[in-house]
């Protein structure tokens, strides 16, 4: 197998391969022997552009969250919504996100684990560190969006208020996803119904009321935001 000699495409390589393994095998299919052999080149070539493994899958995780972040993005660009709407449809999203790449899911939360996030280095833990405030920065963006225009009714210090709904929007829909993932572990199901956990969706209602979301009918509003996003695809990674 030829490889090419530019250290980015080779990288991009290396990362692409370990991606499949991992799908294909789950952590253990990230052995750097099988991904040095598979994309055609030493294990020493494949030091000179990794550290270690941990790296690696952190790499791998901060392509995920990268993937996120245009998730995010179309949500929020959304022509016929208003901000607080596009922020509610960007959640529901996110857990489709994670429900339609099961095996990217599981990378982040693999990279996540205390064995693999301490054994990385500090470069990075960084990058994905930065990665993920690219996201949540951009989150906390368009919910001062929906404060300023009304759709979420101001309380008090717009970057308070902000931080808060934020901080609960993100435990909300990291909370929910892991236990998504949890239940299709627990019951086996490698064809699951693709939908929307009425519980996660009633979830997200009742906190966006409570801070204030701006509808006169939120039972309505959160079906239509469901059916669109459900409705919505996903651009190819």
């Amino acid at each position: 197998m030829s490889i090419s000699s530019d250290p980015a495409v080779r990288a991009a390589t290396i990362l692409r391969t370990s991606r499949r393994l991992f799908e294909e095998n789950g952590p253990w299919g990230l052995r750097i022997s099988t991904i040095a052999k598979e994309v055609g080149i030493s294990v020493g070539t494949f030091y000179s552009h990794f550290a270690s493994k941990e790296d690696l899958v952190l790499a791998l995780a901060r392509d995920t969250i990268s993937a996120r972040l245009s998730v995010f993005e179309t949500a929020f660009a959304h022509p016929d919504l208003n901000a607080a709407e596009q922020v509610i449809l960007s959640i529901l999203r996110n857990f489709l996100f994670s429900f339609d790449h099961r095996s990217l899911f599981a990378m982040e939360r693999f990279a996540m684990s205390p064995a693999i996030w301490e054994g990385a280095s500090d470069q990075a833990r960084t990058a994905i560190g930065n990665e993920h405030c690219l996201v949540t920065g951009r989150v906390r963006i368009q919910v001062k969006r929906a404060i300023q225009d009304g759709s979420l009714k101001a309380s008090g210090d717009l970057d308070q208020q902000s931080a808060l709904v934020l901080v609960g929007i993100w435990t909300i829909a990291n909370g929910s996803n892991q236990v998504e993932l949890l239940r299709l572990i627990l019951e086996y199901d490698s064809n699951p119904t693709r939908r929307l956990p009425r519980g996660f969706t009633a979830t997200i209602q009742a906190y966006m009321v409570g801070t204030g979301w701006a509808t006169d009918d939120a039972d309505a509003d959160m079906k239509r935001l469901s059916k669109l996003a459900l409705g919505m695809e996903f651009a190819e990674n």
